[in-house]
């Protein structure tokens, strides 16, 4: 029953984005400790007795496609700061992406049925309007 536990707390935490499992993350924390709930870092630097782990281009949560680097400072083996540096929000790009590949698909199809159809679609912010006549 225990294993059953562990094995489903790996695959949960596994799930989850960078930005969820910051919350796992307290000051005072070791390498180690960060690196086991974060997984490897992206890049490192060491300077004097500090040390900055980063994870670049992460996703902030599950619900959302904003991705953000984030950064952790250590200061003689502990971490003393950590937080997200910059933040890249999703301004639609995906769901335009996903239009268009449902626009390449429907092309496609109308050309198998040998019905000719145009669709045009428009971007406003994170919304996505396709039209087809």
């Amino acid at each position: 029953m225990k294993k059953i536990l562990i094995i489903l707390s790996l695959l949960f935490l596994s799930g989850c984005t960078t930005g969820e499992k910051m919350s796992s993350i307290f000051l005072g924390m070791n390498k180690n400790q960060v690196i086991s709930i974060l997984g490897n870092p992206d890049g490192a630097a060491l300077l004097d007795n500090y040390e900055l782990l980063a994870y670049s281009n992460r996703l902030i949560s599950g619900w959302s496609y904003d991705k953000a680097d984030y950064k952790l400072i250590f200061k003689d083996g502990k971490l003393i700061q950590y937080g997200p540096e910059k933040i890249r929000p999703d301004n639609g790009r995906t769901a335009l992406a996903l239009q268009q590949s449902l626009l390449i698909w429907q092309q496609q199809q109308a050309l198998q049925n040998k019905s000719i159809t145009t669709t045009n679609c428009t971007n406003f912010g994170n919304t996505v309007n396709c039209n087809t006549y």
